[in-house]
């Protein structure tokens, strides 16, 4: 399982006990080719956070969760946040993506953890004035995308299509960066929370040609017979 969903469902479900074992040829616990920034390392099957939130990060992270979801109001929201901070804060706003506070009584554990994730994603997409190919929310956004198989990775391209759309010159790196995502070899875990999430956010993008359009559409709804084993 992912390490957010196991961290999830042990709030949810104290002392729930796990046990896995390894059937693909790429490994989900390590990133899909070089990245400078990882979220999760493990011990084992144990995953094990690389950075920890101090308790404010982690609360005004938390406290931006919380509000109804819309993309376009919560980039406005986090753009408003990230004036507050500089690239020094990003790693600390990251973290809060491996250990969210808890959320209202009327979501599940997991549903808030995914909200959180995306919420700090947003907030990094917006810190810092470095143009983007040189900056740093740019690394590390792009490296979450590539990182071991988490929910993470498709909260942070949630925010690469936000960027994408509010800053048209970014767009055709974006597009390309997660294109490639769509043609890495499949394993359940890649597809689940990579390659599935890329072709999404790819058909919400757009600027794809007919035939690529297609392709994506039936990775996203795959035949029966075609779906990963």
């Amino acid at each position: 399982e992912a390490p957010s969903s196991v961290r999830a469902l042990r709030r949810a479900i104290p002392n729930l006990a796990s046990s896995a074992s390894l059937r693909d040829l790429h490994d989900p616990r390590e990133p899909i080719g070089e990245v400078g920034f990882r979220l999760w390392t493990y011990e084992g099957i144990e995953p094990r956070a690389t950075v920890a939130p101090k308790p404010e990060t982690r609360a005004l992270v938390g406290a931006f969760a919380k509000r109804p979801y819309s993309l376009a109001g919560w980039s406005d929201v986090a753009r408003e946040l990230a004036e507050e901070l500089d690239e020094d804060a990003i790693d600390d706003v990251l973290a809060v993506m491996t250990d969210p506070p808890e959320g209202p009584s009327y979501l599940t554990a997991w549903d808030f953890w995914f909200r959180a994730q995306i919420a700090a994603a947003l907030i990094v997409s917006h810190v810092g004035s470095t143009p983007w190919p040189e900056s740093k929310r740019r690394s590390r956004l792009l490296d979450l995308t590539r990182g071991p198989c988490d929910w993470a990775n498709g909260a942070a391209m949630i925010a690469l299509l936000d960027v994408a759309t509010r800053e048209p010159r970014t767009k055709d790196e974006i597009r390309e960066a997660l294109l490639a995502l769509t043609t890495i070899e499949m394993t359940p875990p890649r597809y689940q929370h990579v390659m599935t999430p890329a072709a999404l956010v790819l058909l919400e993008l757009g600027g794809l040609d007919a035939e690529t359009c297609a392709a994506l559409d039936e990775f996203v709804h795959p035949r029966d017979d075609d779906e990963p084993e």
